[in-house]
């Protein structure tokens, strides 16, 4: 269902032409992947070196007339619009989506989502289909997930009010594996399901909703920054 749910907000068909833009190593891949499979349509999968930033992805989007893909804000400010007039579907991912990346894109293309989710939520979670001129927010779950903004006593805080944001339902992961300890630390009781195996994960992002029922990204509770993707903890990196 999660898959189903992504093919159907993306819009994607049996002619679409999706660029693996993703490591496979990476969960964004399995997105890309099964989605496209799902749709029966292209799947094109390239040497890394095709795919950097810049003047060699333009050569090979052009080359295979690609209509679909998933990207970071930071690959995507190297590209210009204009050069690629085959490409329909922009799902930005991974990183904060700056406005003028919205405004210079959104009008150019058929479709400009902004995509939320932790890899522990099985990739996506939240999307959003952006507009020129209004604020990229990172939308309502998917479905199969549930979101709930809690303060610091997991209290559900009212519109407009920031506060954590908590991932549930079925399409959040079981937890780490083969790592218990780890698992139980982030992964508590859903205080709102009286199933008692229904877990909440704490993303650690700050987060409001809107009254249109739609949440809007802040920023981060801790330290912790988003690189081209990754994760990256401050204090792992200190000398």
């Amino acid at each position: 269902n999660i898959g189903l749910s992504e093919i159907e907000r993306t819009e994607i068909t049996a002619s679409s032409r999706t660029l693996s833009f993703a490591s496979i190593a990476f969960d964004a891949f399995i997105s890309e992947l099964f989605t496209t499979l799902f749709s029966g349509a292209g799947f094109y999968i390239t040497a890394k070196n095709n795919i950097l930033p810049g003047r060699l992805l333009l050569k090979t989007l052009q080359a295979h007339k690609i209509t679909r893909m998933t990207i970071t804000p930071s690959a995507l400010s190297n590209l210009i619009p204009t050069t690629l007039p085959h490409l329909s579907t922009l799902i930005v991912a991974s990183e904060p989506l700056p406005q003028a990346l919205v405004d210079r894109w959104a009008p150019r293309v058929d479709r400009l989502i902004n995509a939320y989710g932790p890899t522990e939520a099985c990739v996506c979670t939240t999307m959003n289909l952006c507009q020129k001129g209004k604020p990229p927010l990172i939308g309502k779950p998917i479905n199969n997930f549930l979101t709930y903004v809690l303060d610091e006593n997991l209290k559900q805080v009212p519109i407009g009010v920031i506060g954590e944001l908590y991932i549930g339902g079925v399409g959040l992961a079981r937890g780490y594996v083969n790592q218990k300890t780890l698992t139980e630390k982030p992964f508590i009781k859903n205080p709102f399901s009286y199933d008692t195996s229904s877990r909440l994960y704490p993303s650690g992002d700050l987060v409001r909703w809107h009254d249109n029922g739609e949440l809007e990204y802040i920023g981060r509770k801790d330290r912790q920054i988003k690189l081209r993707g990754h994760r990256i903890e401050p204090t792992e990196v200190s000398s």
